[in-house]
């Protein structure tokens, strides 16, 4: 008798398998395999998902840094056209009104001065904020493909069990 036939005496009130037996567990097999390759287009769906969530993610930075870069140079443009007004002003007016407007043109590059700092304070900080969250996103697509492999791979060793175990459970009902 080879090792790979069935004997009577291997398990209680059982004799040997028919062939139809084997064909149902082939068939089961197959029907599970099925679903764990179902398992994994869905969850490669997922991740077709995350990865276009992360590129629509890049271009709203984009946009972000595009917006910043249109606000910035409205601020230079600005600025220059109230020095422009300024020094204009001064032009025209006599000697006496001058300090008063060295005065208001000093006031008014300090207000610039505010205006620009804050400009820049803000566009650091989304500057900051973009890159911590382009750090989370590659962590989290970085953590997800182990996890996603893991399980897979568990998913794929604990099917020989799995599948014991429903053999068992038939036999006993």
């Amino acid at each position: 008798m080879s090792g790979m036939e069935w004997r009577p005496d291997q398990r209680k009130g059982h004799s040997r398998r028919s062939g139809d037996d084997i064909g149902e567990r082939v068939a089961t097999m197959e029907a599970r395999l099925e679903g764990v390759e179902k398992k994994i287009d869905e969850i490669d769906g997922k991740l077709d998902k995350t990865d276009g969530a992360i590129v629509r993610l890049h271009t709203r930075i984009d946009e972000l840094n595009g917006k910043l870069l249109e606000f910035s140079n409205s601020v230079h443009e600005r600025v220059s056209e109230v020095i422009q007004d300024v020094e204009r002003s001064i032009d025209d007016h006599c000697k006496d009104e001058e300090k008063i407007l060295d005065a208001k043109l000093s006031a008014i590059s300090t207000q610039l001065d505010h205006i620009a700092t804050e400009g820049k304070a803000r566009g650091d900080e989304a500057h900051e904020r973009q890159k911590i969250l382009v750090r989370v996103l590659i962590g989290i697509a970085t953590a997800a493909a182990p996890v996603l492999g893991y399980l897979g791979a568990k998913l794929f060793d604990s099917l020989p069990k799995v599948i014991l175990l429903l053999d068992k459970l038939e036999k006993l009902q």
